[in-house]
């Protein structure tokens, strides 16, 4: 990477890295690294995911004394869920960074919601091991954007758990819960949402826990559309 290129990425995290070899490491996808024997970015996201709970925890900790360890766990999940990963990665424009092989630039993968996520993640863990584990760095860089999140789930624009509301609405209106049935193929989990006997909507995901909530997201809105139509 240039250091056009590496100014440019740390004028957008607002960090500049000691060590320039980490912030390349953290942008390497495994396809660059494969052709070129180098590392790629994958154990940085391993860390990376624990540091960006961490801090979500903190935030909601320190910030939110009303909120029960329940619907703190609930804002947590859907606060650092590959969805908000990903959106935050394109608020960034971090794609344009990425190093991708020529197979995975063919594929677009600079534009992959899995892979934009994986980066933001990796990045994360870059800085608080340039920073020499420094928290506060990673607070004083990172926890307005996620506070951001916590508050839109908050202030109910964003829904933060699709189930528990598919499950209001389906009792309200059928005087039942709704059944979700999960198989994996593969690498891959599929699960169908039953309501009231009838097949409402499928999805797909890489756990049981992320294909269920598609569904369930899927069928919930499908129901208000139904209900803001007058069915």
């Amino acid at each position: 990477m240039g250091k056009f290129r590496t100014r440019e990425i740390e004028n957008i995290i607002g960090y500049e890295f000691r060590n320039k070899e980490l912030l390349f490491t953290a942008l390497t996808h495994t396809s660059y690294a494969n052709e070129h024997r180098k590392e790629s970015y994958e154990r940085l996201e391993f860390l990376g995911d624990s540091v960006i709970d961490l801090l979500v925890c903190t935030i909601l900790y320190e910030n939110y004394e009303n909120l029960s360890e329940g619907t703190m766990a609930q804002i947590k999940s859907a606060v650092t869920s590959e969805d908000i990963l990903y959106e935050i990665a394109k608020k960034l424009n971090i794609g344009k960074f990425l190093i991708l092989g020529k197979g995975e630039k063919r594929n677009g993968g600079s534009e992959k919601k899995s892979i934009l996520a994986d980066v933001i993640e990796s990045l994360v863990a870059a800085v608080y091991l340039d920073s020499k584990k420094n928290l506060y760095t990673i607070e004083n860089l990172f926890s307005d954007i996620f506070k951001e999140y916590i508050e839109i789930f908050l202030s109910g624009k964003r829904i933060f758990d699709y189930k528990t509301k598919l499950q209001e609405i389906t009792q309200e209106k059928f005087k039942q819960l709704p059944v979700y049935e999960t198989t994996v193929m593969g690498n891959k989990f599929f699960t169908i949402l039953k309501i009231n006997g009838k097949i409402f909507s499928k999805a797909k995901g890489t756990s049981k826990k992320e294909s269920e909530k598609l569904a369930a997201k899927t069928a919930y809105e499908k129901l208000k559309e139904d209900e803001k139509n007058g069915k």
